[in-house]
C-alpha cells in the first residue's frame, strides 16, 4: 500500500485512461480545506468586554430602579387623592347629618316652649337686653 499525502487509508489511484473509463463509480474531485484557527482574545480585551457589559447592566438597573420609585410615588399620590375624595364625601354626609340634627334640636326645643332670643315680639324696645345688659343686669361685651 502506498503512502499518499500522509494518509494510509486512501486507496491508491491507478493512472491510465482505459481503466478510468471502465469504472462505474462517479468521478469526484478531491479538495483540501485549509482551516485557520483564530487566535484567542487577549486578556485585556476580554476584561474590556466584561466591564462594558457590567456597566450597561448597572445603568439599566439604575434606570429601572428610578422608574420603580417614580411609579411608587405616583401610586401613592393617586391613593392619597382617592382617600381625600372619600373623606370629603364622608364630611359632606356628616355635615348633612349635623344640619338635620340641629333642625331636630330646634324643633324639639320649640315644642318644649323654648323661644329664640330676638324672636319675641312682646319685649319692649327699651328693655335691659337692648341697652347692652343681660337679664342679670351686668354689662355684656358688646359695648
Amino acid at each position: 500500500m502506498a503512502y499518499t499525502r500522509g494518509n494510509l487509508a486512501v486507496k491508491e489511484k491507478t493512472s491510465g485512461r482505459g481503466q478510468a473509463q471502465t469504472q462505474t463509480l462517479p468521478k469526484y474531485k478531491e479538495t483540501t480545506k485549509v482551516v485557520t484557527r483564530r487566535a484567542p482574545l487577549p486578556v485585556s480585551e476580554k476584561l474590556l468586554y466584561i466591564f462594558t457589559v457590567v456597566f450597561c447592566v448597572a445603568v439599566a438597573s439604575l434606570l429601572t430602579w428610578q422608574n420603580a420609585k417614580v411609579y411608587d410615588l405616583n401610586y401613592q399620590v393617586h391613593k392619597t387623592d382617592y382617600e381625600i375624595s372619600e373623606v370629603k364625601k364622608k364630611m359632606s354626609a356628616l355635615e348633612v347629618k349635623r344640619q338635620q340634627l340641629e333642625q331636630a334640636v330646634l324643633s324639639t326645643a320649640m315644642q318644649m316652649g323654648y323661644e329664640q332670643p330676638g324672636d319675641s315680639e312682646n319685649e319692649p324696645s327699651g328693655s335691659a337686653s337692648a341697652a347692652g345688659k343681660d337679664i342679670s343686669g351686668t354689662k355684656t361685651a358688646r359695648n
